[in-house]
C-alpha cells in the first residue's frame, strides 16, 4: 500500500463471502446425493465491503469462483488432496 491516499487508513480487502465448511459440503454433495437437499440453505452471510479499497486504491477483488478453483488446484498440486 504505497499509495499516499492509503496513509493512516484501514481497508477491507475481501471479495465475496463464503464459509469454508459450505464450500466443502457443496463439494461432497456432488458425490453424495443425500446432501444435495441441504446445500441451498447453507451458511449465514455477513456483509463486508471493499468499496473503499476499490475507490481509493483502485483495487479489485478476485471472483470467489476463481479463488476456490485456485485453492483446489494448489491442494492437488501439493498432494494434500
Amino acid at each position: 500500500m504505497t499509495d499516499p491516499a492509503a496513509a493512516g487508513q484501514i481497508f477491507i480487502a475481501a471479495g465475496d463471502f463464503a464459509w469454508m465448511a459450505d464450500i466443502l459440503l457443496r463439494l461432497v454433495a456432488l458425490f453424495d446425493t443425500d446432501l444435495k437437499s441441504v446445500t441451498p440453505g447453507l451458511g449465514r452471510r455477513r456483509t463486508f465491503t471493499s468499496a473503499k479499497a476499490q475507490s481509493v486504491l483502485g483495487w479489485k477483488p478476485r471472483p470467489l469462483e476463481e479463488t476456490v478453483l485456485d485453492c483446489a488446484r494448489d491442494l492437488i498440486a501439493t498432494g494434500v488432496v
